[in-house]
Order: C-alpha cells, then structure tokens, then sequence
C-alpha cells in the first residue's frame, strides 16, 4: 500500500472514529489536486460515499489533505468530543430521525407516563435514546452488560436524571443480581438488544408485569420465536432487527464500517497494512455482505 492510499484510508477513519458517522450515503467534498486527494476521490465512492464538488464551506463533509482543519463537517471543524458529554451532545446533533420522532411523541402525547427500560450497549446514541425519550415524557432508565458499558456516558445519563444500572466490574451471580434489579424497577415496555432481558424477566416470573418489548438482533429473535412455537412468550414483541433499514442500512453499511475500521485501527497500531491481507468472515445476512 502506498503512502498516499494509507494517509487517506487513516483521514476516512478518522472522520468516523472523531464523528461516530456513517460514511456511506454521506456528502463528501475533497479539495485539493495531490494524490493523497486522488486517492481520496477513488475511496469515498467504494465507501458508498457521494462524492461532489471542492468547495469548502456548506452541508456535509470536506477533505482537505494537509490544511488545517482537514476536516469540516457542514463548513465548521469538527465539534469537541473531548468529554463525555461533547460526545452525547454530537451524538445527538446528527440523530435527525429520532429527534424528529421525539417530538411528534411529545406532541401527541403516545409515551407520556410510559416507564420504558433500556437495556442495549451503551454509548452515546444509546444515552441520546434515552434523553430523547425522557423528553417525549416516558419514564426511562438504562442497563448495559459489563462488557457493553461506557462508564462516562453512564455519568452523563445519571447527572441528566437517567438511572443507568449495570457496572463493568461486576462478574456472575452479582451481573444477573444487577440485571433482576434493573427489571425490578418495573417497566411498561422493554427495548433490549440480544434478548437477555426479556429473557430473564420470564426466567424470574416478571415477564406478565410488562406490555411488550422490542427486540433489536437476529441472536435476540431466534430464541424468543422458540419460545413463541414452545408457548412460553408472555408478552408481544416488536421485531426491530426484521425491519429493512435494519438490515439492509445498519447492518448493511453501519456494523460493516464500525468493524472493518476498528480492525483497520488495531492493525494500523500494530504496524500491520489492512489492504491484501487475508480475511475470513464467520457469519451471513447483511452483516457478513456489509
């Protein structure tokens, strides 16, 4: 791999990791005529990226290879995300479907009064999950798995009013102690990723107390249509995961990049070229395509 291709690999990947953005379906404008831009024209397009003019100022991204910043978003350098918080806030800057969606519910009304239990990893879009249902007048709190949960947005959420239950230091009998705990707070609605909840809440008798659930994952799905075939599914529950822009958008393009660019960061540290290297992906659907 050339020099220029690595340099413009690393600016793509570091407009995603510095923004959390999606790259494919995004504006993009390069500006300059050195190969590193070259290179950049030839990348953005096999990303899924529109690629337009080289003007440096109006909505979506520009590129600018060696200019300072090298990178604008909607004709600004790119927000602070040095805190916690900047990275809920930017978070939910670029979440225009579901702050738009908060509202039309805080304007009718659907979610008031409704306790909702949040129980996905926990990150920034997650925690703006939360806040937006919050203000479209639910009562919510959150869980996340040890292994899935960002201490700083946890803080973020509780100064704000969220109770977010889960620590990453927990292990065993005191994890599933934290999960009972969460599920015990009693919620009308559960929005769970994977299923584990939903679960438990029928393992430990509570699964009645609940309206329904939303279920986010194929791994989440298929034991609980077991479940359902078996007679044992206490309450209705929404089937997220088996919506197109779930699978044919999010999985498609946005677990796509979040993996292919994480691995493409580690290997980098390790000094090790991602391009012409041999891979093997385990797995099929729309997030082994994507």
């Amino acid at each position: 791999m050339t020099d220029e291709t690595a340099t413009a690999q690393r600016l793509v990947r570091r407009f995603a990791r510095e923004t959390n953005l999606l790259v494919a379906g995004r504006d993009f404008s390069v500006v300059g005529t050195d190969a590193v831009a070259d290179e950049l024209r030839r990348l953005l397009p096999a990303f899924g990226a529109h690629l337009g003019s080289t003007g440096t100022v109006g909505h979506g991204v520009v590129l600018a290879p060696g200019a300072t910043p090298e990178i604008l978003l909607d004709g600004k350098a790119l927000p602070a995300r040095e805190t916690a918080h900047d990275r809920v806030d930017a978070a939910g800057r670029h979440m225009p479907v579901a702050t738009d969606r908060a509202r039309r519910l805080r304007e009718a009304g659907t979610v008031k009064g409704v306790r909702i239990g949040i129980a996905m990893v926990l990150e920034p879009k997650t925690a703006q999950l939360a806040l937006l249902l919050r203000d479209a007048g639910a009562t919510v709190a959150v869980y996340a798995h040890p292994d899935e949960i960002d201490v700083e947005v946890a803080q973020v959420l509780r100064s704000r009013g969220i109770p977010v239950d889960g620590d990453p230091a927990l292990s065993a009998a005191a994890e599933r102690a934290a999960a009972v705990a969460f599920l015990r707070r009693g919620f009308d609605l559960l929005l769970d990723d994977g299923s584990h909840l939903i679960r438990l809440a029928h393992e430990e008798g509570i699964a009645a107390g609940l309206r329904g659930a939303a279920e986010e994952t194929t791994s989440g799905l298929t034991p609980l249509r077991l479940m359902e075939r078996e007679g044992v599914l206490e309450i209705p529950v929404i089937a997220v995961n088996d919506a197109l822009t779930k699978t044919s958008f999010d999985n498609r393009y946005g677990t796509g990049q979040s993996c292919v660019f994480a691995i493409a960061d580690a290997l980098d540290d390790a000094g090790i070229d991602l391009r012409d290297q041999p891979a093997v992906v385990v797995g099929y659907g729309p997030v082994g395509e994507g």
